[in-house]
């Protein structure tokens, strides 16, 4: 059965999404909507994308009524395309954030259930086969209790215009990612959490391009975070090194090698002994190429899926906090919104 699809947006990100929603042969492209037409045709024509343009949202998702629409737009968008949407009966996939704040993410979640639709995140970490593989260790327990997970982001990013001279980009818009993913590995909700952050002289961003942050997560965990966006040289991978540990046994990761498991099996004289082990990591794409048919095919098909906007929120909510705790420079709770 056709899936009907209209993608909202035909910026940057639209440029993820139309490779992988072109090969699948039970989507429709109903329309691409863009205020600027032109920008949109550029778009499509660059990936050999054949599809009507639009520029007026409400009137081209009423008269089309998609399936699902996918919204590409800046997160202060997200209100009039989701009631628009909504209205037509369709349900909504979202590009992270959700929201510009917590209370706006509540408010869109209340709608979709007030008009009884679904709304979803593209989270795409999730998606990837390792985090997939990783979270499975942790759920049969190959962590133990799980004591200290880490993140390491170091990228070289060159400024764009609707972060550019946001007063935290770096936490603003990236750093969700990696929170998202903490609260996904372990199946633990965090509960507060201090931060600091910088802006090197060589960023070109307005605000603040590194990050630190210590969340306390429920149990007594702990998730560390350092991100950089004005890295000068020893660039991670985009998702990020990983690294957890538990009281049984501890887990590194970083894209394109399978996670790598140590377990600590005893003392000699010679010195700690640990078991190590390479997980099975599932063949297929990754980033936005593997989340974008779960996306769609869960949705279509009325699954549940690991990114709902209602449990989406408390990662939002883990930004929102982190930026608070960069102002007042000590621990802040976070909503439980």
């Amino acid at each position: 059965m056709t899936t009907h699809i209209v993608l909202v947006g035909a910026g940057n990100v639209c440029n993820l999404w139309l490779p992988p929603v072109s090969r699948l042969w039970w989507v429709e492209l109903d329309a691409v909507v863009d205020l600027d037409q032109e920008l949109a045709r550029e778009t499509l024509a660059r990936h050999g994308v054949n599809a009507p343009v639009r520029s007026d949202l409400e009137a081209a998702i009423a008269e089309l009524r998609p399936r699902i629409v996918v919204d590409l737009t800046p997160p202060g968008n997200r209100r009039k395309v989701a009631e628009a949407a909504f209205a037509a009966g369709a349900d909504v996939i979202a590009e992270k954030p959700l929201a510009e704040s917590v209370d706006d993410a509540a408010s869109l979640v209340r709608l979709a259930e007030e008009r009884g639709r679904r709304l979803v995140v593209m989270q795409n970490h999730r998606y990837h086969p390792a985090v997939q593989s990783l979270r499975r260790w942790v759920e049969q327990g190959g962590a133990g209790r799980p004591v200290l997970i880490d993140c390491e982001l170091h990228r070289a990013v060159e400024p764009w215009e609707r972060v550019a001279e946001l007063p935290s980009p770096l936490l603003a818009d990236m750093a969700i990612h990696a929170f998202d993913q903490a609260r996904h590995l372990l199946g633990l909700e965090p509960q507060r959490v201090i931060a600091h952050e910088m802006r090197p002289p060589h960023s070109g961003f307005g605000g603040a391009t590194v990050a630190l942050c210590t969340f306390e997560l429920e149990g007594g965990a702990r998730f560390t975070y350092r991100g950089s966006w004005s890295a000068a040289g020893h660039e991670t991978p985009w998702f990020g090194r990983w690294r957890i540990d538990g009281t049984e046994g501890s887990a590194r990761w970083e894209d394109g090698n399978p996670p790598v498991v140590e377990r600590l099996t005893g003392h000699t004289d010679q010195g700690p002994q640990f078991e190590r082990g390479v997980l099975d990591v599932a063949e297929g794409p990754n980033d936005h190429p593997a989340a974008i048919p779960a996306l769609l095919e869960g949705l279509a098909a009325g699954d549940p899926l690991p990114t709902e906007a209602r449990d989406n929120i408390r990662s939002l909510a883990m930004v929102e906090a982190a930026i608070a705790s960069c102002r007042a420079g000590e621990w802040v709770e976070i909503s439980r919104a």
